[in-house]
């Protein structure tokens, strides 16, 4: 067993070690390294979508069935007024708690 656990980290640790040593001396043309600028983003939008629109293992945009899409409009609405990250997630963690409180 422990020796599973070592080749499973050995293979984690080369998957993410051996793309960047390829990739250090490459030369990458300037539209490509806008493009995987944008990667971050892509990965957590498609992550917080998927959280968010979906309910119990299905899309789900009933506000009275799914209760992420009340506190997600709500950290929309104070992000883009209030443009501070710490007030956002502050509004979404409290309003996911109330949320939970009132229907759970």
């Amino acid at each position: 067993m422990t020796l599973f656990i070592i080749i499973l980290g050995l293979t984690c640790t080369a998957l993410r070690v051996v793309p960047g040593l390829v990739m250090r001396n490459a030369n990458i043309s300037p539209i490509v390294y806008k493009t995987m600028s944008f990667l971050p983003v892509i990965i957590f939008t498609a992550m917080i979508c998927t959280d968010v629109f979906f309910w119990d293992g299905q899309f789900n945009l009933n506000v009275l069935e799914n209760i992420k899409l009340i506190p997600t409009v709500i950290s929309i609405i104070v992000a883009y007024y209030l443009r501070d990250i710490i007030k956002t997630i502050v509004a979404g963690v409290g309003a996911m708690a109330i949320m939970y409180m009132i229907f759970i």
